[in-house]
């Protein structure tokens, strides 16, 4: 009888254990609000496609407050970003127009902000792909990829980020 209740005990821990692991797998604890500009964000563990990113932020919300795949505006909102969830590879709002004729060109903040601010690695956007340093659509899509301190790159629509940055705001 004895066993029976420390084995029961036992499952309970290791289900309570997993339960908790398959959490922190989805999100941080809490999202992290920025004093700069009152909005909270997250980085948030949904390997996937950018579409995919952006469907899936547009369901969620905190506080009542709608989310979205993060615009950093500035370099002071991109640097708290980084700093707060420098772990990897992360989808942002950022998009390329496809009827962009440059490179450097037609970039659009998801929420129609202006797209003043950028932060680009150096080299990029290239566009890489068949025809690297033609703008020819093959890279139109905003990420930070790994180990580049908070600067941009531009991907390819189907590259599986493990990951986005939540933004939400009123």
């Amino acid at each position: 009888m004895v066993r029976q209740g420390l084995k029961a005990v036992s499952r309970l821990f290791v289900l309570c254990g997993l339960g908790l692991f398959l959490t922190g797998l989805n999100a941080h604890a809490e999202p992290v609000q920025w004093e700069g500009n009152g909005h909270w964000y997250d980085a948030i563990d949904f390997p996937s496609t950018w579409v995919d990113a952006f469907k899936d932020a547009r369901r969620r919300s905190y506080l009542d407050l709608p989310g979205h795949l993060a615009t950093l505006t500035s370099f002071e909102e991109n640097d708290f970003v980084w700093g707060t969830f420098q772990m990897g590879s992360f989808w942002l709002g950022g998009f390329q127009v496809p009827w962009a004729r440059r490179l450097d060109k037609g970039w659009k903040w998801i929420t129609g902000e202006p797209w003043s601010f950028t932060n680009w690695v150096t080299g990029e956007p290239n566009d890489f792909g068949s025809t690297p340093e033609v703008e020819d659509g093959e890279e139109n899509f905003l990420h930070f990829p790994n180990g580049t301190n908070g600067l941009w790159n531009d991907i390819y629509l189907t590259f599986p980020a493990p990951g986005y940055i939540i933004e939400y705001e009123p």
